[in-house]
């Protein structure tokens, strides 16, 4: 196994898996099934952009693309089993995951802090009526606890320190 693939198990072992209901309802969110799954997912787009921001700090373009490459395979391999979106295939997400990182791009600032795209990300949920706006701090909670952005730094820091 080389090292892009190390690294890309490495990052794919941090995204976490469908939100159960019940997690749901301890955020104060009682919703359907298929918002469940809608808010799994923007967890999972939310991962997967702090991912690639952070590749894209500290690693050659080359070598980004390659363990990209690597995470964006490895996840389509394992979604059945890895997040468990009976309603979504791994190519619809990965559709949609790239239009969500090119609207929350146009606000992505070097440093930005993760709840100021968690807020953009629960307007966005709100504006398509998986949230309202009296739920649309829980799901801010949400995402800090579950979208693993600090270790999401610290595999990837790793990654640098072997490359250097």
């Amino acid at each position: 196994m080389d090292t892009s693939q190390r690294a890309a198990e490495n990052l794919l072992a941090l995204i976490p898996q469908a939100i159960p209901l019940e997690v749901l309802e301890n955020y104060g969110l009682t919703i359907t099934l298929s918002e469940a799954e809608a808010l799994s997912v923007e967890i999972l787009s939310l991962t997967m952009f702090w991912i690639k921001d952070a590749l894209s700090a500290g690693i050659t373009a080359d070598y980004r693309k390659k363990v990209w490459g690597e995470i964006t395979g490895g996840l389509a391999r394992e979604w059945n089993t890895k997040v468990g979106f009976e309603t979504l295939t791994p190519s619809q997400f990965i559709e949609g995951m790239e239009k969500a990182h090119s609207a929350w791009d146009d606000i992505r600032d070097p440093g930005i802090e993760p709840i100021t795209l968690f807020t953009q990300a629960a307007t966005d949920l709100e504006t398509r009526g998986i949230l309202t706006s009296q739920t649309h701090q829980n799901a801010i909670g949400l995402f800090l606890d579950f979208v693993p952005v600090d270790e999401i730094g610290e595999v990837v820091s790793a990654i640098e320190q072997g490359l250097s």
